[in-house]
């Protein structure tokens, strides 16, 4: 248990800090990298942390690993899109009443429109959180079904080989006299 608490913290922590670090290489590329986007990729990265753990204790306590793909796909997609819109206001609220780097006036369509853009965007980004989440558990899930039906084929041949021994006991007994 505690090793899956490891691989689950070092995959969510690497994991994140891989996509932006990714960010930021781009954003040194393009020569924006600076105080405020620095500032910036570390709060959406602890925020993505945060949202993506909160949503796996909700996948726990709603039992979703329990669930026939049919039933979960629809249930994923939702909360994908629900995570992914918390992280894209998230990332605009701290953008503009935080860290101040956009400073341009809101102009209502333009922002709703970036705002859509980004929610789907993001929505997809954790949508590829929970497939990567969920594609882990069921193949944790199979390979512990697999190992217990390997520990119930091995008692029964060894329930069997006793079964053969005691038969043969009494006729070995038999003979022997």
């Amino acid at each position: 248990m505690a090793n899956k608490k490891f691989l689950y913290w070092t995959t969510q922590f690497l994991g994140w800090l891989f996509y932006y670090f990714i960010i930021g290489i781009n954003l040194f590329t393009n020569n924006n990298l600076n105080e405020k986007t620095v500032g910036m990729l570390i709060s959406m990265y602890a925020a993505s942390v945060g949202l993506t753990h909160f949503l796996r204790l909700f996948f726990i306590k709603k039992e979703y690993i329990n669930l026939k793909i049919n039933r979960l796909f629809p249930r994923a997609i939702i909360s994908s899109i629900v995570v992914g819109t918390i992280l894209v206001l998230y990332q605009n609220v701290i953008d503009r009443w935080v860290f101040r780097y956009d400073t341009s006036p809101i102009d209502a369509g333009t922002f709703f429109q970036e705002l859509l853009i980004d929610s789907i965007a993001g929505s997809i980004l954790i949508f590829l959180w929970v497939v990567f989440y969920f594609a882990y558990q069921y193949f944790d899930k199979s390979r512990r079904e697999e190992i217990k039906n390997l520990q119930w084929e091995a008692l029964q041949n060894q329930i069997e080989l006793n079964n053969l021994k005691s038969q043969l006991n009494p006729h070995f007994m038999f003979n022997s006299l």
